[in-house]
């Protein structure tokens, strides 16, 4: 936290036409409605072309959106009639349904387009104004900014070769529509693979963003709220959260204080307790290690148990409860007031201790942190 204030494969469908057929290059024909497309497989995108719909893309629908399998398009979310109306770049208009999608940082642009994860609209990379497309090995923040994805995939904040490229280790499986090594079942986030995290429903399911980002619309929390003890207390003073990728967002850098209603609100292996998500007995079935977190091996979101000493504790100004596990590599951990009162004790200095938490990134910081914590044993 503040550290004491450390300030693609083309695939062709075919569309029936009166007495004749027609082949149809995913990503190629532009739109004004899903009708020009081929629902559900196919619907017309937030930016005028065809994309997969919803039943093949679950990102696609955000918030309180759900998909129609009838249609492939997501309704019961926020109506727009502009991006002004959602919250770009992770969510965007899109026109043909006037509903708020996932803008192309959560999913991935079609026809050879490059995503602006400024605006979260996709664009030609021959247009001066559009991002350069990424080349392989460079950083990147989500799999949509690298070229052919799911042929290239970002994991440690690199693009590297996804995994019908690479392979997996058993008992990961080769997830060809995302490129990410899975599991058909999970019980904990360290099963699936860096960039994935472990669904209630024990699958694995690619996380929203893959490296360190600046914060994409999510709520701002000042000082102040981070302050508050209670999750009621806390979510009342800092307003709706942002998109599900990006709740909440201190020090520039997305944070999800791990608020629930329900287990639904957590990731397997968690229990939603009080309000907070809680993981549950045994708390830490294997480990990572420092390293593997401050060099970036696993994704932004994604929890992970680690073992260390503690060499320094402080209080950040921000209310956090810093903690340094390591010297060289070392690394930050942040009890937040919410889990101190939720249960979890704050360790001794030169104690060795194990930790579950979530990684994040600290924009402020240029490094990679625990937050937040919601265990600390022995």
């Amino acid at each position: 936290m503040a550290k004491w204030l450390r300030a693609a494969a083309l695939l062709t469908i075919p569309i029936a036409l009166a007495g004749c057929r027609r082949t149809t290059t995913l990503g190629s024909l532009t739109c004004q409605a899903s009708a020009d497309c081929a629902p559900p497989s196919t619907i017309c995108g937030p930016d005028g072309r065809c994309v997969p719909g919803c039943v093949a893309d679950p990102l696609l629908c955000v918030g309180a959106a759900t998909c129609d399998p009838q249609s492939g398009e997501c309704s019961g979310g926020v109506a727009c009639t502009s991006d002004g109306d959602c919250e770009p770049p992770a969510s965007v208009c899109a026109s043909a349904a006037h509903v708020c999608v996932a803008g192309c940082t959560l999913s991935p642009c079609a026809g050879g387009e490059v995503c602006n994860p400024a605006t979260g609209r996709c664009c030609d990379p021959n247009d001066p104004t559009c991002p350069r497309p990424r080349d392989g090995g460079a950083e990147c923040n989500s799999d949509s900014e690298c070229p052919g994805a799911p042929a290239n995939i970002c994991s440690a904040g690199a693009c590297v070769p996804g995994c019908a490229a690479t392979g997996c280790t058993q008992p990961l499986t080769c997830d060809a529509p995302t490129g990410h090594c899975s599991t058909e079942m999970c019980a904990r986030d360290l099963d699936c693979d860096p960039g994935s995290y472990c669904t209630q429903a024990s699958r694995c399911a690619v996380l929203a963003y893959g490296g360190a980002i600046a914060c994409a619309g999510g709520a701002v929390v000042y000082y102040h709220c981070a302050q508050e003890s209670a999750p009621a207390a806390f979510a009342s003073c800092v307003g709706a959260p942002g998109p599900g990728g990006c709740p909440y967002c201190i020090d520039g850098s997305c944070f999800h204080p791990g608020l629930c209603s329900d287990d639904n609100g957590c990731h397997r292996g968690d229990t939603c307790v009080s309000g907070l998500c809680v993981v549950s007995a045994p708390p830490c079935p294997s480990l990572v290690t420092i390293d593997q977190i401050t060099d970036g091996v696993f994704a932004a979101g994604k929890e992970v148990c680690v073992r260390g000493k503690v060499t320094s504790l402080r209080s950040g100004s921000d209310g956090m409860n810093e903690i340094r596990l390591g010297d060289s590599p070392f690394l930050f951990v942040d009890v937040s007031p919410l889990y101190l009162q939720a249960g979890v004790a704050l360790p001794k200095l030169d104690q060795t201790v194990t930790v579950h938490g979530t990684v994040r990134w600290d924009a402020g910081h240029n490094d990679r942190e625990l937050l937040p914590v919601d265990f600390i044993g022995p």
